[in-house]
């Protein structure tokens, strides 16, 4: 009796050890099937977001070793829609112009001194970005404007989201040759693979300025892509010119990021202005966001920066593409404005401050999700080796940039302006950034002026 209770116990414990193994071989198969599904590049963050969390940014916890980049040049697809009539032959300045409407926009007064302008909807053939620009010279004070953009997808309309508009900010610098020759506008908008875009323009006090035109951007079509590692690789940025060795020297020990180039991401460099780059100095740098969508591939980002800097050149007027370098939430680092990683390229970026600082700007909207760390490791390798070469901590405090003194050398862009850039989730990573920074710089000469 007591032999056959215990045959029953051995029994039991076997079977239950068999079903175990068994669970554990399907649990394993179908983590094998999942991963050959949905590659680790694609996967969103799977950190379990309790309730009051903010939720995160998708991306994999370390940087993708390669990237599908285009083989060959692609020009991204520019169409401008106008809402209002352009300037009369022969004037250059949009003051005192009334803006007359078109037939593709219409009008709508809430009060005597509130308009609203209102585009028809507009189709949209690929990942879109959007913008909103108007004649040089109009009288549209920013405190009296906003603007907002809503999406079709699948028949259903979004909500409407607002349009960064910070005219004094987002620009070159004033009084230079490439503000001069610049459109005022919103930010670009980053909206993706929707159906159907429609903006509309909220003025308060201010007439509706004349040649107001809706930019609709799409990333170009790439007919081969293969995937590469970054180009401008650690060992492999060395362009140093006749009288910078001793700046440059100042970063030799401190570790070089791994750079996605220009040609990476498909640039077309008869875009942008033709001559050289403008130089001057780089005494610390601001930390930016794009705006709108979070929801990009790894494989879309190549045509996500294409789109930004054709908006930057062909609708607002700059001379190349704003940002130094641009991040995507994977933690990736790519180059923006031509003219050398290495170098203190004057883009335009922070208004005052693009000869004395550079700008790094994150592909999304942090705005609404939090940075993923991978985001906020590359934001803090980039800063400790480009800061490096010129002589300063990455944890450097009081910093003169320009006219001003700023607090530290590494800055968000609301710091230097009226706007929330970059994005409240994103601004708080500063310190974080800040810190990693100069715990990533290695030995070298701090600069003496």
């Amino acid at each position: 009796m007591f032999l056959q209770a215990g045959q029953r116990k051995v029994g039991d414990v076997q079977r239950a050890r068999s079903r175990y193994v068994v669970s554990t071989q399907q649990l394993l198969v179908l983590g094998v099937v999942m991963a050959a599904l949905f590659p680790a590049s694609t996967v969103v963050d799977l950190r379990v977001v309790r309730p009051g969390e903010v939720p995160v940014s998708g991306s994999p916890v370390a940087a993708p070793a390669s990237a599908q980049v285009p083989a060959d040049t692609v020009r991204a697809r520019l169409e401008e829609i106008p809402l209002t009539a352009p300037l009369a032959k022969g004037r250059k300045s949009g003051r005192g112009a009334v803006g007359r409407l078109t037939a593709e926009a219409k009008k709508a007064a809430s009060r005597p001194d509130a308009v609203t302008v209102t585009s028809l909807p507009q189709p949209v053939d690929g990942f879109g970005t959007v913008g909103l620009t108007w004649a040089p010279g109009a009288v549209v004070p920013e405190d009296a404007v906003g603007a907002d953009v809503r999406t079709l997808v699948d028949g259903t309309w979004s909500d409407w989201q607002a349009l960064d508009v910070h005219i004094d900010d987002h620009a070159p610098d004033p009084a230079s040759a490439e503000a001069e020759g610049s459109r005022p506008g919103t930010m670009e908008a980053v909206v993706g693979e929707v159906d159907q875009v429609q903006t509309r323009l909220r003025l308060t006090g201010a007439q509706v300025p004349a040649d107001l035109r809706l930019a609709v951007i799409t990333p170009g079509e790439t007919a081969t892509t293969r995937s590469e590692s970054p180009e401008i690789a650690p060992g492999g940025v060395g362009r140093v010119e006749e009288g910078e060795a001793a700046t440059l020297s100042a970063g030799a020990d401190t570790g070089e990021p791994s750079i996605y180039s220009r040609r990476q991401w498909g640039a077309d460099e008869r875009v942008r202005e033709a001559g050289p780059p403008k130089y001057h100095e780089v005494r610390g740098g601001f930390v930016h966001h794009t705006v709108n969508t979070n929801s990009y591939t790894t494989e879309q980002v190549p045509g996500i920066i294409r789109s930004i800097y054709t908006y930057h050149v062909q609708s607002r007027g700059w001379r190349d593409i704003g940002y130094n370098f641009l991040l995507d939430k994977f933690g990736r680092i790519w180059e923006g404005r031509y003219g050398g990683v290495d170098r203190p390229v004057v883009g335009a970026h922070t208004s005052g401050y693009n000869g004395h600082g550079f700008g790094a700007s994150a592909i999304g909207n942090f705005d609404t999700v939090a940075p993923p760390t991978a985001l906020v490791d590359a934001f803090s390798t980039l800063f400790a080796w480009k800061l490096s070469l010129h002589g300063v901590r990455g944890d450097q405090g009081s910093t003169r940039m320009g006219d001003r003194t700023f607090s530290h050398a590494i800055m968000g862009h609301r710091d230097a302006g009226s706007t929330a850039c970059p994005g409240r989730y994103l601004y708080p990573e500063l310190s974080t950034i800040r810190s990693q920074a100069a715990s990533k710089q290695e030995a070298w000469a701090a600069r003496t002026n």
